[in-house]
């Protein structure tokens, strides 16, 4: 079984640095990285997109860490 990981890091290198990391392990591959809550809320309106790991920066621009875990359970 492989695992899709989402990264959501508003520092892009920090994010892609992880992604090379994650990237070198069997079985394990990143999606995508992404820079914000509400940005990720927006993706996952793809079903396609929702990963079976998530790697979420609590502080964040737009939308923080905290309100998108609150966003996703009150839609889940």
């Amino acid at each position: 079984m492989s695992y899709k990981i989402v990264i959501a890091e508003d520092h892009l290198l920090i994010a892609k640095a992880i992604a090379n990391i994650i990237n070198g392990f069997r079985n394990y591959e990143v999606m995508y990285e992404i820079g914000n809550g509400k940005a990720l809320i927006d993706a996952w309106k793809d079903p396609r997109k929702i990963p079976d790991i998530l790697l979420l920066d609590i502080s964040m621009p737009v939308m923080d860490g905290y309100e998108f875990i609150s966003e996703v359970r009150k839609k889940n």
